[in-house]
């Protein structure tokens, strides 16, 4: 069945003491029972939340800041009809944003460009028209390209639509292009992961479909897992799924190191929480909880162990943008209320700092007038590393893999404008960083 999007009577309560981990950014949606169950995450100033009624299990508001959450601005999305509920949201910039949203049987996409102050329909009636078409999720790889993901309509293919320009026109993906779904096998809400041009989403037969070319060709896995689970993955190639019941807190756990081709279910050890996302620009993860699940921890080591960053929170969503940059939904259990968003304040992520790896990290010409630049990896990298590239905002612009056994390599940032950025260059033992100017 889907990921509920209602909440139960009869959850630990759990307590909200202070915990310099995450700090609250406190704010209400119209109706105190919404809470901030989708989140995106554009940069380190723009974020992007939809809504989920603890108590009814609908979701027709919206939450947006562009100051880092210093202050939100909430609303409902006023032309959805009553039978309509959000499952996805995905932020472009401070005033563009797009939903995807269902009535179980039909759905639609939605899109802003006054920061939420209206909502036009963007899909025609070919699209998501039913019978049984329920879009999941809707991601964006850049500012005008994305992709929405729904269930197969027939029984036979999914249903997916991507955009090239910012969500104002969607084109369905051939069904060729699509592996057949197994019967009854559908998507689940929330249960996505992308990376650079790569996207996968997991279905409730425990598979996952995989794409590495912005979701025009896919494939599909088994997880070895049976069952549904959130997606999490650091780089193109390395992800985990990780399975329980929603705020439950057992969980299993599957890796992959070819993009999603293969899975290992693997025993893990420490706290693992069900909802899991990478954090850009390293080997880490990250994963949080709520009821019997309320907690955040994280990984170094690609979900082998898990180091607690607290136990006391409630958190409903998360989205990452950097090591010292994400937001999770928070919730008060005891009251069944939505309180906002938490913000990470930890730097604990990302510090696994390699010396070796940083010593033997050389780039240049720096500064760059063209943005071409060459970088060279010393000779003891073992196995390729992967490099992210962040504007001053903290958003990621560039990403590639480096092999160990062709450690110097181009990076192309001539589309980019003027300024400083920072490169991060992550390999099994750590990270190394260094600033690139673009002139």
């Amino acid at each position: 069945m889907k990921k509920p999007l209602l909440l139960v009577a009869g959850f630990v309560l759990s307590s909200f003491a202070a915990q310099a981990q995450w700090v609250l950014q406190p704010f209400t949606f119209p109706d105190v029972y919404q809470a901030a169950y989708n989140i995106d995450a554009v940069d380190a100033n723009v974020v992007w939340v939809s809504s989920n009624d603890l108590i009814e299990g609908t979701a027709n508001q919206y939450g947006r800041t562009s100051n880092g959450g210093t202050s939100w601005t909430t609303g409902a999305i006023s032309n959805l009809t009553s039978a309509e509920t959000i499952t996805g949201i995905a932020g472009i910039n401070a005033t563009t944003a797009v939903v995807c949203v269902t009535t179980g049987t039909t759905g639609r996409i939605l899109k802003t460009v006054n920061g939420g102050t209206t909502w036009t329909a963007q899909t025609s009636a070919t699209q998501f028209a039913g019978p049984s078409s329920f879009p999941n999720f809707v991601s964006f790889f850049s500012a005008t390209e994305g992709i929405c993901v729904g269930d197969p309509p027939t029984g036979t293919a999914f249903e997916i639509y991507t955009t090239a320009d910012a969500g104002t026109t969607w084109t369905r993906v051939p069904t060729a292009n699509v592996p057949a779904a197994q019967a009854g096998e559908t998507g689940i809400v929330k249960n996505f992961a992308s990376i650079g041009n790569s996207c996968w989403f997991a279905t409730t037969n425990g598979r996952v479909y995989y794409s590495s070319n912005k979701g025009q060709t896919w494939g599909v896995s088994n997880s070895g897992l049976n069952t549904n689970g959130d997606l999490a993955f650091t780089s193109a190639l390395n992800g985990i799924m990780v399975t329980g019941e929603f705020g439950g807190s057992a969980h299993t756990m599957s890796r992959t190191t070819n993009g999603g081709v293969t899975w290992t279910p693997t025993t893990f050890t420490g706290t693992l929480h069900g909802e899991v996302s990478g954090v850009p620009g390293t080997n880490e993860i990250l994963s949080v909880g709520f009821a019997d699940d309320y907690g955040s921890s994280y990984s170094r080591n690609g979900g082998l162990t898990w180091t607690s960053l607290e136990s006391t929170r409630d958190h409903i969503s998360l989205d990452v943008v950097s090591p010292t940059v994400a937001w999770s939904g928070a919730l008060d259990i005891n009251n069944v209320a939505g309180l906002g968003v938490y913000k990470l304040n930890s730097t604990v992520l990302g510090n696994s700092h390699d010396v070796a790896l940083q010593s033997g990290l050389s780039v240049y010409p720096n500064p760059s007038t063209g943005g071409q630049f060459t970088l060279k990896l010393g000779s003891g990298l073992t196995k390729a590393a992967q490099v992210h590239v962040f504007d001053a905002m903290g958003r990621v612009v560039y990403t590639r893999a480096v092999e160990a056994a062709n450690p110097t390599v181009t990076l192309d940032l001539a589309q980019q404008a003027a300024g400083v950025y920072t490169l991060r260059v992550s390999a099994e033992g750590g990270v190394a960083q260094q600033k690139l100017v673009v002139k």
